[in-house]
């Protein structure tokens, strides 16, 4: 996934590729915990399994991925992480999609900084 940093001017910066587990993975909503990480909520595809939720942090235009979640739902059906919120105390919320048994349900998860 291509990430790309801007000045508080509005310049462009250094780009950035965050290496995935998969080729087939895609970006859904993003945010800035109170560290000032860069948190991206999406899907990606993996071996034996269908899309599954994944969201990820990154410090900054350098350094490693602070951390990373994938989340494959019960039934091993598409799951996607389509939307994110970031709170004052640095937690994150991620709202979403999973299926199982052929139907739709909803998820949530609150990540711990």
């Amino acid at each position: 996934m291509l990430t790309r940093w801007f000045s508080a001017a509005g310049e462009a910066g250094a780009a950035r590729v965050e290496p995935t587990p998969s080729n087939d993975a895609i970006g859904f909503a993003v945010g800035e915990d109170r560290e000032g990480k860069i948190v991206i909520a999406g899907a990606l595809q993996q071996p034996m399994t269908d899309a599954n939720a994944w969201i990820f942090a990154v410090p900054g235009p350098v350094g490693a991925t602070a951390w990373e979640v994938v989340r494959n739902g019960p039934g091993q059906g598409p799951d996607e992480a389509a939307g994110l919120a970031i709170d004052a105390w640095g937690y994150t919320y991620i709202a979403g999609s999973e299926f199982e048994a052929l139907q739709p349900r909803a998820f949530a998860l609150r990540l711990y900084p």
